[in-house]
């Protein structure tokens, strides 16, 4: 199956890069769509268009939006599907939003006033994918043998919880303090309560990892994101592989712009029996206080805990969620927290 790829070219989540495997992709201003649309773009419906892979390329439809779809200013009729082609520009509500291409090395389309950007990947299978093509996809191929989807088991029934990753080979899982205090109310890291909590391997057909301790950070202030990061210990015969973390000088020079992967599991995509992670391309929004990184708003509830890492594969972040608050006079939006907090936790250990 091809792959679909979409950027954002200005307004607060310029530079942010999607992609999606498919088989579809639904698209509009709601969060709980696959393509949510900037909030700004008011002639937008919450769920506006649908986009499909199916007969070797992708199709675009109308899902009854108030204001309409096109194509290259051609509105969509009912119940219409328009094949989509390089050059093609879509527009959910009237003027041009996307601009769609193909593959093999074009640039992204230079469209004045778009807001997104889509590369269509309608040429090759999806196993024939370069991993140059998507830039990312030597790290996020590396980061595969080390994120974990965090869950919970209770009676046969296995709930997803949050995203975590590897840091150490000794059975150390990395994750937020938020997510570790869910599992400590439910009981889930004693062999005496109803919940057991497991790390599954993503891509993996191994038996999931009992969870069997966590470690918050001590200057975690609870419900805020302030020190939002814990450390998971599971049981494991075999050593983990960890994943490289930054060090203070590439820290220090997180800036705006700077292109970044996220590599986590959406809950409401995520199948709890066979996980597997989805990556996110996206850039830094902005960098507050050194420490807490913006994200865009293309990260989804069950990624929290998930690396946030540069195309040479060293996590800078942990995904903390969304709605940072006044507590943290932060604002609104997705946003991660430097590993910096992390590595402060490795150190005393």
């Amino acid at each position: 199956m091809a792959a679909l790829k979409v950027r954002f070219l200005h307004g607060q989540r310029r530079g942010e890069e999607l992609t999606f495997s498919g088989p579809s992709v639904r698209i509009g201003r709601s969060r709980d769509n696959d393509l949510v649309l900037p909030e700004g773009q008011a002639t937008s419906s919450g769920h506006h268009a649908e986009s499909t892979f199916k007969d070797g390329r992708w199709w675009i439809a109308d899902l009854g939006s108030t204001n309409g779809t096109y194509v290259n200013d051609e509105r969509l009729a009912a119940g219409e599907r328009r094949g989509l082609s390089r050059g093609d520009r879509l527009g959910f509500g009237g003027a041009p939003l996307l601009a769609v291409g193909l593959p093999g090395g074009a640039a992204w389309a230079p469209l004045a006033g778009l807001a997104l950007v889509m590369v269509i990947l309608a040429a090759l299978g999806y196993r024939e994918l370069r991993r140059a093509d998507l830039g990312f996809g030597p790290a996020a191929g590396t980061l595969a043998r080390s994120v974990y989807l965090v869950a919970v088991e209770e009676r046969g029934e296995r709930r997803a919880v949050a995203s975590a990753f590897a840091v150490s080979p000794n059975g150390l899982l990395a994750t937020t303090a938020h997510v570790a205090s869910e599992l400590e109310k439910l009981g889930a890291l004693t062999k005496e309560g109803s919940f057991r909590a497991v790390a599954v391997l993503t891509d993996s057909k191994t038996e999931p990892l009992s969870i069997v301790g966590a470690y918050l950070h001590p200057n975690h202030q609870p419900g805020t994101f302030r020190n939002d990061v814990a450390l998971l210990q599971v049981e494991s015969e075999q050593p983990l592989v960890s994943l490289p973390l930054a060090d203070a000088p590439i820290l220090d020079r997180l800036d705006r712009g700077l292109a970044i992967g996220v590599f986590g599991f959406p809950a409401r995509s995520t199948d709890p029996g066979s996980p597997r992670a989805r990556f996110i391309e996206a850039a830094l929004g902005d960098v507050r206080e050194g420490r807490y990184l913006e994200i865009g708003r293309g990260i989804e509830a069950g990624m929290s805990g998930s690396p946030i890492f540069t195309r040479d594969g060293k996590v800078v972040g942990v995904v903390v969620g969304g709605e940072l608050g006044a507590a943290a006079n932060q604002g609104d939006g997705n946003w991660g927290l430097s590993v910096a907090a992390l590595r402060e936790m490795l150190d005393e250990r």
